[in-house]
């Protein structure tokens, strides 16, 4: 019986290699980046255990094309180049596939800064910003009397019982 495949991925996909995405994100987000402590996107759960679905669908295209260059260049698969040389290979990419890259980095910075560690070594407190929310410094809401003062952006609308 044959398997259905995703004509979405390659082949090479279905199977997912989460050392290559690591190998990624590690690149994208090393550690100790920012001069502190701070753990490299490859050490985080969010990565380790991001469902492979997931992972095929924002991160798949970029790891085609990396396998692909692998297989191109006939050399060192990118896991185990050193992380100067996988950067390197991913600012070719990026020449070339610009979305590629970008949306992998968008990912990428969206789910290290939404980790609680990520947090925690920021300084900031690991925890959902409601109940307790936040304290804001008190502003003057004087500055919007202009803009309260303003006629309508707006023409307001004919409802039921009214006449022109």
């Amino acid at each position: 019986m044959s398997q259905k495949q995703d004509p979405n991925f390659s082949v090479a996909h279905q199977g997912f290699d989460r050392d290559l995405l690591l190998a990624v994100v590690e690149t994208i987000i090393p550690s100790g980046h920012l001069e502190r402590a701070m753990p490299a996107a490859s050490d985080l759960t969010e990565f380790r255990s991001l469902a492979s679905e997931e992972a095929l669908v924002v991160y798949g295209p970029l790891l085609d094309w990396i396998e692909a260059s692998d297989q191109a260049r006939g050399s060192v698969p990118f896991v185990s180049l050193e992380r100067d040389q996988r950067e390197t290979i991913l600012r070719e990419i990026e020449e070339e596939r610009p979305d590629l890259i970008k949306g992998a980095v968008f990912q990428t910075l969206i789910r290290y800064y939404g980790a609680d560690e990520v947090a925690e070594g920021l300084g900031l407190e690991a925890r959902a910003p409601h109940p307790g929310g936040y304290s804001l410094k008190e502003t003057d809401w004087a500055l919007l009397d202009p803009v309260k003062q303003m006629d309508p952006l707006y023409r307001k609308a004919d409802g039921p019982g009214d006449e022109s």
